[in-house]
């Protein structure tokens, strides 16, 4: 008991000495105990509330440097994740920058082979075009040497022909001469 309440207890006992005598005072007396007594049962209580308060805080501390722990780990792992995040979109951007620009170049590089081979193929039909030209031409001088031949033939075989007669003719007169 502090001593300021002691001092408040021993006056009202003083006070109450006073005024009561006998029975009334020890009447008094009791009740002022049985007050005290319940005085003392509430604080008891209270001190174990106040104990059981102190201990829940304690816990509860605990908890909380643990759950502290806990979200500081889990900042740096969000914090970690989110500059994996941004690295891997960086990556992705990088990437889809790259495939494009491969897909340019193959564009570009197909529609070379295109025209190239457009080209080729314009050549190629130029050529056809050319050889089948020297083909007519060279079937045209063909028939033409073949129609000139047939004609120095027949010329050939008339001028035989009377080259023969005429020479059946000069032996016929010389041996007309002659005999």
């Amino acid at each position: 008991m502090s001593p300021a309440r002691k001092t408040e207890v021993r006056s009202e006992l003083e006070s109450l000495s006073r005024c009561l005598q006998g029975e009334e005072l020890v009447k008094a007396l009791m009740e002022r105990v049985l007050a005290t007594e319940e005085e003392k049962a509430t604080l008891a209580s209270k001190v174990e509330e106040l104990s059981k308060t102190q201990k829940e805080i304690g816990t509860l501390r605990k908890h909380n440097d643990i759950l502290t722990k806990k979200i500081e780990t889990l900042e740096s792992v969000l914090m970690k994740t989110e500059l994996a995040k941004s690295k891997l979109e960086n990556l992705c951007r990088e990437m889809q920058k790259a495939q494009r620009k491969a897909n340019e170049e193959h564009g570009e590089k197909l529609r070379e082979l295109e025209k190239n081979r457009k080209d080729m193929i314009e050549q190629f039909k130029e050529s056809v075009a050319g050889i089948q030209k020297s083909m007519e031409s060279g079937r045209e001088t063909s028939e033409r040497l073949t129609n000139d031949n047939a004609v120095l033939s027949e010329k050939l075989k008339n001028l035989a022909g009377e080259y023969e007669a005429r020479v059946a003719e000069l032996s016929r007169q010389f041996a007309e001469v002659c005999f």
